[in-house]
C-alpha cells in the first residue's frame, strides 16, 4: 500500500516490512516494561490513515496500536529512517487487516 503524497513508507525495526493497518504485533510500553510483550494490532499509521492531530504534529508522527485490553498507546516514527523502534514487533498480516482506521478509533 502506498502513502499519500508527501509521507514516506514506514516500516518495522530492522526490516523491510511496511506497517500496514490491521498489521497483528507485540510491543512494550516503557511505563509497564513490568508487564512484557503485549499482543495488539496497528490501527493507525500516518499516511495510510486519516489525518489525526492526535498522531501527528509538526515532523513528530506516530503509530497507533489497539492493545487486547482495548487499551491505544502511540509509537513514535523515528524522523530520518521511518522506522519503529524495536519496542514493536510484526508478528503477522492475515486476510482479516482493517484496511483503514475505523472511525470509532
Amino acid at each position: 500500500m502506498k502513502p499519500r503524497e508527501g509521507y514516506p513508507i514506514i516500516r518495522y525495526h530492522d526490516s523491510d516490512t511496511q506497517v500496514l493497518i490491521g498489521d497483528h504485533v507485540e510491543f512494550k510500553l516503557g511505563l509497564f516494561f513490568w508487564r512484557g510483550w503485549q499482543k495488539g494490532r496497528i490501527s493507525y499509521v500516518p499516511g495510510l490513515s486519516k489525518e489525526d492531530a492526535t498522531f501527528e504534529h509538526n515532523r513528530l508522527t506516530m503509530v497507533s496500536i489497539h492493545d487486547s485490553r482495548g487499551g491505544r498507546s502511540g509509537h513514535v516514527v523515528q524522523p530520518g529512517s521511518s522506522r519503529l523502534r524495536n519496542n514493536v514487533r510484526f508478528i503477522r498480516r492475515t486476510d482479516d487487516s482493517l484496511g483503514t482506521t475505523p472511525p470509532d478509533y
